[in-house]
């Protein structure tokens, strides 16, 4: 049974070790997008006791943290549904007429919308209840 990414997507496929590695990959997206830079080793001494934040210079409180990885949720979501935009475009101009994949396309565009309006909605009440709670 076709999973309904399989479904979007048409020939496609994402192979299994690709979804096992998915977290570690997006790990590494966000913290490369988000601007964490390494910390120099004058700043933190390796070889005591003290614990070392990783992520200083970088962000000074969790709010902050919070929000840089809010952005680049919002940044990888706006890439994915650019991809699908311009995948659902090609299906539609080699449909050559052929009724099931315009509908296919139409489908991805569909679904592309509305999880587009999803995300930005969900970001837009991350905004108002900071706004609410006084947290800035």
């Amino acid at each position: 049974m076709k999973t309904m990414l399989a479904k979007k997507i048409g020939k496609l496929r994402i192979p299994k070790t690709a979804v096992l590695f998915l977290p570690f990959i997006s790990t590494a997206l966000i913290s490369f997008f988000s601007g964490a830079q390494t910390v120099s080793a004058t700043a933190c001494d390796t070889n005591s006791w003290k614990y070392c934040n990783p992520l200083e210079g970088t962000v000074g409180t969790l709010v902050e943290a919070g929000t840089k990885t809010v952005q680049t949720l919002l940044g990888l979501i706006g890439t994915i549904a650019l991809l699908l935009l311009v995948i659902a475009g090609l299906t539609y101009m080699t449909a050559a007429g052929d009724e099931e994949k315009i509908k296919k396309a139409k489908s991805i565009v569909t679904g592309t919308i509305i999880g587009l309006g999803i995300a930005l909605i969900a970001f837009s009440l991350l905004q108002t209840l900071e706004e609410i709670l006084g947290v800035n």
